[in-house]
């Protein structure tokens, strides 16, 4: 039981230090006063709204024990924009877990004004919480799956061993035996992306540079088959995938045909330190009426990247499956997930109806905390 009667209160900028203390006491990475102001002073979603909370500490005799974020994003739905909420760094210290676990999250599914409460990087505690106040999985059959494709095999073999494997010089050991028959599987299987050699051009830029193409592509995705989609102007992507000190890096590998993007997609650097993993997902990608060609280069380029940064996995979780399935030809390996990631529930009954089907999503990392740089912590699952 609880050491002390808790209450929830509306978190402020003051509380930084204290939440920050808290999530570092549980391995949820770093933060910093940069990263606040531009999560919560900078995001362009704050434009269609006077006052949204930043979230909510849960405090005990003066001590902040417990935080949930509170990070507003606008969605497309048709020709209207949704203001959406996602929640991101849930924290509570265990004794107080069974107790103020719904009163902490509480807040943030009776915000005024608010289309959609989002949780996409759940795991089976918080998903569990989430459902308890009517929130859904997204209504697609794979989000539980990752694809990854495996570049440097005994890398990639020592860092899965050694979440598995008690002993550092045995899970090395059994890396170094098992390499060279993954190495023979992505051979013989041909287990890696190819470029169909379409009339496109490929380029990648930091993200600093996304300018008016960008601008141009979400519009022209704007007037696509209705699907629920997180904004993608230039002003958003640039800060959804900012850089700040100490962040894992993004950059936007673009697709052009006669001079004009056709498709992008946003790849992170995101390691999983703990376990010696260095790789790179895909964090968001938008193709033009969804061509495969278009998909088909941007995997390759992706791929080359990786390459070039001889990281040891490229990985990507979610989106349609339409998406996945031009994906999958360039076999992928694939793992399922810990938990189901991505939870929603509408303010409203009939969006949330609407909602309802597969077809009315275009799903993916993008859409939530997962992957604003901002809010990346330095521990990131790996396969």
């Amino acid at each position: 039981m609880p050491q002390a009667e808790a209450i929830v209160r509306e978190a402020g900028f003051d509380d930084f230090e204290a939440v920050r203390s808290l999530r570092l006491r549980f391995g949820l990475g770093d933060d910093s006063p940069q990263d606040w102001r531009s999560l919560w002073l900078d995001n362009p979603a704050l434009a269609r709204t006077t006052h949204l909370p930043i979230g909510w500490v849960l405090e005990a005799e003066r001590r902040i024990v417990g935080f949930v974020g509170s990070i507003p994003t606008q969605v497309a739905f048709g020709e209207q924009t949704l203001l959406a909420v996602s929640a991101h760094a849930m924290t509570i210290e265990p004794e107080y877990r069974r107790s103020y676990r719904l009163s902490l999250n509480a807040p943030l599914f009776s915000l005024e004004g608010v289309d959609l409460v989002l949780n996409t990087s759940a795991n089976y505690g918080s998903g569990r919480i989430v459902q308890a106040f009517g929130a859904v999985p997204v209504p697609s059959p794979d989000y539980d799956r990752s694809l990854f494709w495996v570049l440097r095999p005994g890398a990639f073999l020592r860092a899965y061993l050694r979440r598995r494997v008690a002993s550092r010089l045995l899970a090395a050991a059994l890396g170094w035996c098992g390499a060279g028959l993954l190495a023979a599987d992505r051979v013989v299987r041909r287990r890696r992306p190819t470029r169909p050699g379409g009339a496109t051009d490929l380029s990648i830029c930091e993200i600093d540079q996304i300018g008016e193409e960008f601008d141009g592509l979400w519009a022209r995705k704007t007037r696509e088959p209705l699907r629920l989609m997180s904004v993608r102007t230039a002003e958003t992507l640039r800060w959804h995938f900012r850089q700040s000190p100490g962040a894992h890096w993004a950059k936007a590998v673009c697709c052009s045909r006669a001079g004009r993007l056709a498709g992008y997609a946003i790849i992170m650097r995101q390691d999983a330190p703990d376990v010696g993993l260095a790789r790179i997902r895909i964090a968001d990608l938008l193709a033009e009426n969804d061509d495969p060609e278009v998909i088909d280069d941007l995997l390759w380029a992706s791929y080359q990247q990786a390459r070039r940064d001889r990281v040891s996995v490229l990985e990507l979780v979610g989106f349609p499956g339409t998406i996945r399935a031009r994906l999958a030809r360039g076999k992928p390996y694939s793992r399922q997930l810990d938990a189901w990631p991505y939870f929603y529930r509408a303010a409203r009954t009939e969006l949330q109806a609407r909602l309802g089907s597969e077809q009315a999503w275009y799903a993916c990392p993008y859409d939530g905390d997962d992957t604003i740089l901002a809010a990346v912590g330095s521990q990131a699952p790996a396969p």
